[in-house]
């Protein structure tokens, strides 16, 4: 994987950088995942709040608690 990872929103007003791999990736296809991503499902990354780094803007934080069911997620 090349680093560092770049990326942003979709109108530009917030960019970031990762600086390491991420420690864990996975696809889920749960019900809550499906709500939010409004489709089949999300891509998810974890990572240290150290590695990322805001280049632009300020990112607005939205947390929620999913119900974990791990029979309906692949990890990778």
């Amino acid at each position: 994987m090349k680093l560092p990872i770049t990326g942003g929103c979709n109108c530009g007003a917030v960019r970031f950088e990762i600086s390491t791999e991420p420690r864990l990736t996975s696809v889920c296809h749960c019900r809550e995942c499906q709500r939010f991503s409004g489709g089949g499902g999300m891509t998810n990354i974890v990572l240290q709040k150290s590695d990322v780094s805001f280049t632009k803007g300020a990112p607005i934080s939205h947390d929620e608690m999913g119900t974990g069911d791990a029979s309906s997620s692949s990890l990778g």
